[in-house]
């Protein structure tokens, strides 16, 4: 019987009082200065008062000082990394703009392997004229441009074999 009653007071606590909430609107300020006064001496029976306190203490969080900041980074055109990648995408596009010829739904580059030394492209052809339903390409080799010719062969022998030489 006792567990029933709870069970009984935690509905109408958690399900009662919201709705009643949003049906009639907030209490009344003379109801609102009961709940407000329960609250306060519940508070202190618990000990959250002092809690309050200790958190009013925190220092708050360190800023960003313009004269400690770090020197600027090297401009992009400075930067060996992105000259590789532009030399990449350069020696890549033939191969990419074929692969788009071909009819290629999407294709993505990646990192792959532990340790990210070798290079995983991925290609998605459509099988019909609906995008929905796609045969998959991929390779995985420790050149980027290996891994994007051993997919355009594998999808252009896929098409001459699918379309028979046409």
């Amino acid at each position: 019987m006792t567990v029933f009653l709870r069970a009984v007071v935690m509905i109408v606590v958690l399900v009662g009082l919201p709705a009643a909430w949003v049906y009639y609107g907030p209490l009344p300020q003379g109801a609102q200065r009961v709940v407000d006064r329960v609250v306060s001496v519940a508070k202190s029976a618990i000990g959250w008062e002092q809690q309050a306190e200790v958190v009013d203490d925190l220092k708050s969080a360190p800023r960003f000082d313009v004269a400690s900041a770090p020197p600027p980074l090297t401009p992009i055109e400075d930067n060996p990394a992105v000259d590789t990648t532009r030399a990449l995408s350069q020696q890549a596009e033939p191969l990419l703009a074929q692969l788009r010829t071909l009819g290629a739904a999407e294709y993505t580059l990646e990192k792959w392997g532990n340790n990210g030394q070798l290079y995983r492209f991925c290609c998605a052809m459509p099988l019909a004229q609906n995008d929905e339903y796609t045969r998959q390409f991929e390779a995985v080799a420790d050149d980027p441009l290996a891994s994007i010719e051993q997919v355009v062969g594998e999808v252009a022998s896929w098409q001459i074999a699918r379309h028979g030489g046409r």
